[in-house]
């Protein structure tokens, strides 16, 4: 091999181990916790969201990103969600029937985790039921923060609630709801 093929070779190398590097270091400097929040307007009412909701074995019927739904192991309160990355347990934390739900991830194992607070309350302009989501989210891996940096936070807040919409062969627009 020639010298210069050599240096054409380690000037590659280098150049792609100091993109890691500068990488790797973006991810790390990113914050691990974020709070996101959406909004959408649904014609149902706010109880037959809520059915809607914690129907856990329903979700692969209009969940886009959900294969399976099925009880969390024990006598817990939730759910197990499970998708093409794998499976995601969900304690429900909270529950006032038709006013608000806060669920929480429960595997520390996961390279995420957190809350989502569905909160209803009634639409007077439409009739039906203005449901908030709101993430306060948790990702551990510098390489899943840049990821959701790029993709956006509110990118699964914003799927769940374009789904939920589906369900009822609606067309909704999320709205962000700004950080208070």
């Amino acid at each position: 091999m020639s010298k210069k093929t050599k240096l054409i070779i380690g000037g590659v190398v280098g150049g792609f181990v100091v993109l890691l590097l500068a990488l790797w270091a973006w991810g790390n400097s990113l914050p691990r916790e974020h709070e996101v929040a959406m909004t959408a307007v649904y014609s149902q009412r706010k109880l037959e969201l809520w059915a809607t909701i914690l129907d856990y074995q329903s979700f692969p019927k209009w969940r886009t990103d959900i294969t399976e739904g099925r009880q969390l192991p024990g006598r817990r309160l939730g759910w197990v969600e499970v998708s093409r990355h794998g499976e995601t347990p969900v304690d429900i934390v909270q529950a006032k029937p038709g006013q608000r739900l806060i669920t929480r991830i429960v595997d520390a194992d996961l390279p995420y985790g957190g809350t989502w607070t569905y909160d209803l309350e009634p639409d007077k302009a439409s009739g039906g039921t203005r449901l908030t989501l709101t993430q306060n989210g948790i990702i551990k891996p510098a390489w899943l923060r840049i990821m959701a940096k790029t993709k956006g936070h509110h990118s699964t807040v914003e799927q769940y609630l374009r789904d939920l919409g589906s369900r009822y062969e609606e067309t909704v627009e999320p709205e962000l709801v700004p950080n208070e």
